[in-house]
Parts: structure tokens; C-alpha cells; sequence
């Protein structure tokens, strides 16, 4: 029998983080995957970061992880969102070769001596006289390993719909993994039954990009590793994207043809995304829109495929190109691989203690889609902490948590541990109570201490970190004493200073090069720029959040009218509605119920008059 110290189930984000973290104390981890060569693919959107994603990224390299080496190597555009918007707001977002991602990922971990990739499907696992795993395959080979991550994706189950065809899949054109999902439940695993879906994978040049709006990203590259700028890593060409729009025609399609979307002929009975909804969702949901932004993303420097990012469609295939070629520019569009959702099992993560631990079996951890999420990049978080978790317990030490006010890694997981998921689960700003402590500036900050108490990055990038972050600390507090002493002095002279560092909080790229060009890495200068700039805002945001928790006794009127609530949305009114909280402390663990939600909530209810 082959032994491991963990084995690793599932060969997508949150596997390679997991099993990437915990090789770095020096373990022995064997990876499986059902297919070698799709190690690292990028089954939806080729692209990594994004609104709270991207942010989940940075921390993943002050954290020592693989996906923002990996991103960094494969962009093909660059792109700070949100510009406009204040800092919490912002984070950056990476265009990627999808196919040059894979590669480069699985180069990444297959240099990795201590991990070995297998390909194989795991159908069933149990615990022996020593409380270690014994892992059984579908070839029938057996293995022994003291810790257990699964992190399978969409294959527990996995069914492809594309109008009334149906398959067994986890993704199209691949095995499903059915004998797993079968041993969970007789292990009285609580589980559900989520779905998502894909757009169209179409011909470039079968589009009139001349009938588009072009998107350009950044002039420069912004990278999510420290390394990238440091070691001057080569890049690849960089590509613009396009955007197109539905019409009336387009709904008009999908209107015509309900009987033959899965999702709307009964077929498909999981729950599927609210964030990232289907397109036949759009149309029914929101009826009075008559155009929606559709994403023209090339997948790869080199190849002759784009994806629709703001489609996804599980109508018949047959209509697909009715449904495309009523948009402006896709006339004579070529679909290479049609649309599809897919329906496959989760667990209820109600039942992992917040290392992604399960709480009734010691070892076994689960991280990624498994537990009810959706994206990359919350796979890849969830994958570090169950990797480095399983190693700690591996080797006897404290568990690994990451708290709700130092991470968004943290937001993620404990809404997971403790919320549950009745939809999939998906990142962004307003499920932070702190986001702005949480920035995509100041991720070194806070949470290098812990790359380093592991030993989780080189010790020259290590060393670097160390004095930038010195640096920073010795900059920020010389900076506010100026500021300080020379407001101190405009009081007691009742004259206006005109200083020139308050004018350069005015703008960055000022405040930069008069103070601190010397920084190299841009982000740890905007850190010291944004702290200074915003810490009253910081101070009155931690304020609201402690007097919404010192509120948890406080009772609910029945009458008490959420509907006139107007910064709660239409979703958040309809759960209120339906829940009706008695106690200010329950609304704490309502599903989908933001910080900010709770925050109107409490200033709302204070002006309550029974």
C-alpha cells in the first residue's frame, strides 16, 4: 500500500493551493486528478481577480500561495477596477491565457518533489485502527494517508444540460465522479445540490469587433505577486477586450424557446448563482431591461477562441445561434463549444470548523465549489487554509484562522462555517464589515506575519518584505506627526498653512513621487497614501461596526418595516420578510445578510417608534 502524509482530491484551484501550501512543510502529497492534462484549467471565464477576488489573490502571495505566481505569468491584460471608487472598492483583475495558465501551473507543481500527481478517481474513503485514511481509487488501487482535502469541483454528480440533452459530466466532455457523492452521504455527510452554467466558446474571427466597444486595460502591468516585480518576470502580448449588447431580439429568443432551458422546464432542480446568473435569469427576472453587457474575452494571446463573459445559457444548442446572432457584430458568429449548465452535489459547510476541517471525522477537510462557493479565487483561498491546515494537524500543531477583520479569506470562510449557502457563494466588498482595513494595498501588511512564521516564502522575498514593510511603518508615522504638529499650529496662529502634503493627499501619483518613489512596489506606498488619507474613515467604520454588535440583545418590533429600508435590496427585503428576526443577534446569521445590511438595519431601528 503506497502512503502519503495527505492526499489531495481534485486537481483544479483549491487542490493545487492545498496541496502547493502543505508541501512546503516538507510532507509527502499525492494529488489526483481524474485527468492530468486538465490540472490548473480554467473551466469558465479566463481571467483571475476582480472586485474582493482580486483582493483574495494579493493576500494569497503575502500568504506564500501558487495562484498569483501563476496569474502574473499568464496575463494578457491588466485592468485596476473600481478607479472611480474609494480604495475598499478597488482591485485588479488579469485577462489570462487559459491554456498557458494550465501549463504553467502544472510545470509549477510537477517540479514539487514532494508532491505526486495520480491520475485517478478516488470512490471511497475510511478510517482505520489508527484513525488514518484508507483512500481506495477506481482502478482499485489503495492508499494510506494521515489527512484527507477534498476539493472536487463541479464532479460530484456532475450533470451537463444543453436544452433536453443531459449527461453525465463535470464538465463537458469529462467523467463525472459518481461513486464519491455515494460514500459522503453513507458517511451521513449532509449535502445539496448546487448549479452553474457557461457561455458559448465561439471563432474569433466570425466577430466584427469594428461593430464592438473596445476595452483597453492598463499601460503597465499590475501584478498580484511581490515577486513579479521584483525578479522582472516576463510577460506575455497584451489583448483587448470587447463589449457587446443584447437587444429585444435577443430576449425575444429566449422567450420563444423557454420549454427547451432546463432551468425553466423543471429539469434542473439545484439552485444556481444570484451573482452570476444565466442569461434566460436575466431575461425573466429582470423583464423591464431591454439590453445586457456581454464580455468579448479572448482566451489567449494565441487562440482562435473567445468567451462571452454575460451569456451563459443552458438553452438548446440548435438556438444557441439563433440566440447569438441577433447581437450587433455576431451576425455570422461560429460556435466551437455550445453553452452549458451544470448540475452537481455540495456539502453543507455548516458541518467545517473554520479551518475547513470536517467537525465529526478528525482530518478530513474540504475546500473550493464543494463547499458551496464559486470562483477561482475563493477556491484558491479555501484551498491554502485546508492545505496548511491539514499539514499543522499532520504535525501536531495549532490550527490556522484567518478572522473576519484581517482578510477577506477570513469573510469567506467563516460566512461559509457559520452562515451556510442556500445559492452559490460568491466574493465581494460588502460582505466585509472592515473593508476598509481590507484593501488590496495593504494585504503585506497584514498577513506577511504569517508567510513568514511558516517559513512560506524564500527568505530573500521574505528579507525584502521585511525592511519594505519597515520602511513603510517608519515613513507612515513621520508623515503623521508633520501633519499633526502642523495642524497643532494652525490652530493655536489661527491661520490657514498651505502645506504641501496636504495637497498631495489630494493625489497619489503626487504624494508618490515627492514622498515615496523610493517604495519601488507601488501598493506599499498607496497603503501609507490611503491610511493617512482615510483614518478618519477607518476609525468611524470600526465605530458603526461595534455599536451594531453591542445591539445583539436588543429586540425586533413585529411591525417594524424592513421594505422601507432603502439601501437594503430587493433580495435582502424578501429574506427579512420571510424570516421575520425577533432578536438584533439574528439577523448575525441570516443567509446572504451583509454588514452593511445590518449596519441600515441599526440605524434604521434606533429611529423606531413602536
Amino acid at each position: 500500500m503506497i502512503e502519503f502524509d495527505i492526499i489531495v482530491c481534485g486537481g483544479g484551484h483549491a487542490g493545487l493551493e492545498a496541496a502547493y501550501v502543505a508541501s512546503k512543510f516538507g510532507l509527502n502529497i499525492g494529488l489526483f486528478s481524474l485527468n492530468h492534462d486538465t490540472i490548473g484549467q480554467m473551466s469558465c471565464n479566463p481571467s483571475i481577480g476582480g472586485i474582493a477576488k482580486g483582493i483574495v489573490v494579493r493576500e494569497l502571495d503575502a500568504l506564500g500561495g501558487m495562484m498569483p505566481q501563476i496569474a502574473d505569468r499568464s496575463a494578457i491584460q491588466y485592468k485596476k477596477l473600481n478607479t472611480k471608487k474609494g480604495p475598499a472598492m478597488q482591485a485588479i483583475r488579469q485577462q489570462t491565457d487559459k491554456y498557458i495558465y494550465s501549463k504553467n501551473t502544472q510545470d509549477f507543481i510537477g517540479k514539487i518533489k514532494n508532491i505526486i500527481i495520480i491520475q485517478d478517481e478516488i470512490t471511497d474513503f475510511n478510517l482505520d485502527t489508527n484513525n488514518e485514511f484508507i483512500v481506495l481509487t477506481k482502478r482499485e488501487m489503495l492508499y494510506k494517508t494521515k489527512a484527507l482535502i477534498l476539493t472536487t469541483g463541479t464532479f460530484l454528480n456532475g450533470e451537463i444540460y444543453i436544452g433536453k440533452y443531459k449527461t453525465s459530466s463535470g464538465r463537458i466532455g469529462e467523467f463525472s465522479s459518481i461513486d464519491l457523492p455515494k460514500s459522503l452521504k453513507n458517511k451521513n455527510i449532509d449535502m445539496k445540490r448546487f448549479k452553474t452554467g457557461t457561455p458559448a466558446r465561439v471563432k474569433k474571427n466570425s466577430i466584427d469587433y469594428e461593430k464592438l466597444i473596445k476595452q483597453d486595460g492598463s499601460k503597465e502591468p499590475l501584478f498580484f505577486s511581490i515577486n513579479s516585480y521584483l525578479k522582472n518576470i516576463d510577460i506575455l502580448p497584451v489583448l483587448p477586450c470587447h463589449i457587446a449588447h443584447s437587444n429585444e431580439k435577443t430576449k425575444e429568443v429566449i422567450i420563444a424557446h423557454k420549454d427547451e432551458i432546463p432551468l425553466y422546464s423543471g429539469i434542473i432542480t439545484g439552485i444556481g448563482p444570484r451573482y452570476c446568473p444565466s442569461f434566460e435569469d436575466k431575461v425573466f427576472k429582470f423583464k423591464d431591461k431591454s439590453a445586457h453587457q456581454i464580455f468579448v474575452e479572448p482566451e489567449g494571446y494565441n487562440s482562435e477562441t473567445v468567451y462571452l463573459n454575460g451569456i451563459s445559457t443552458s438553452l438548446a444548442e440548435k438556438y444557441q445561434y439563433d440566440l447569438l446572432q441577433t447581437i450587433e457584430g455576431f451576425e455570422n458568429i461560429k460556435i466551437v463549444k455550445p453553452a452549458y449548465a451544470v448540475e452537481y452535489d455540495i456539502i453543507d459547510p455548516t458541518q467545517l470548523d473554520h479551518s475547513l476541517e470536517y467537525k465529526r471525522i478528525n482530518n478530513l477537510f474540504f475546500a473550493g465549489q464543494i463547499n458551496g462557493t464559486s470562483g477561482y479565487e475563493e477556491a484558491a483561498g479555501q484551498g491554502f487554509v485546508a492545505g496548511i491546515n491539514a499539514a499543522l494537524k499532520v504535525l501536531n500543531q495549532p490550527k490556522f484562522i484567518l478572522s473576519r477583520n484581517e482578510s477577506y479569506i477570513g469573510v469567506m470562510i467563516d460566512d461559509l462555517v457559520t452562515k451556510g449557502v442556500d445559492e452559490p457563494y460568491r466574493l465581494f466588498t460588502a460582505r466585509a464589515e472592515y473593508r476598509l482595513e481590507i484593501r488590496n494595498d495593504n494585504a503585506y501588511e497584514r498577513l506577511f506575519k504569517y508567510s513568514k512564521k511558516y517559513h512560506l516564502q524564500d527568505i530573500e522575498t521574505i528579507e525584502i518584505l521585511e525592511e519594505l514593510l519597515r520602511k513603510k511603518i517608519s515613513f507612515q508615522e513621520k508623515l503623521k506627526s508633520i501633519r499633526y504638529e502642523n495642524n497643532e499650529l494652525e490652530k493655536s496662529k489661527n491661520i490657514n498653512i498651505d502645506l504641501a502634503i496636504k495637497q498631495d493627499l489630494l493625489d497619489f501619483e503626487q504624494f508618490y513621487q515627492n514622498y515615496c518613489s523610493e517604495f519601488k512596489i507601488k501598493d506599499i506606498a498607496e497603503s501609507i497614501f490611503i491610511d493617512i488619507k482615510y483614518e478618519g474613515y477607518i476609525e468611524h467604520e470600526k465605530n458603526l461596526q461595534s455599536r451594531a454588535l453591542n445591539r445583539k440583545n436588543v429586540e425586533i418590533p413585529e411591525n417594524f418595516d424592513y421594505n422601507s429600508i432603502g439601501n437594503l435590496s430587493f433580495e435582502t427585503k424578501q429574506r427579512l420578510n420571510k424570516i421575520k428576526p425577533k432578536t438584533f443577534n439574528e439577523l448575525f446569521s441570516i443567509q446572504g445578510l451583509k454588514p452593511v445590511d445590518i449596519i441600515a438595519i441599526d440605524i434604521e431601528l434606533r429611529k423606531f417608534k413602536k
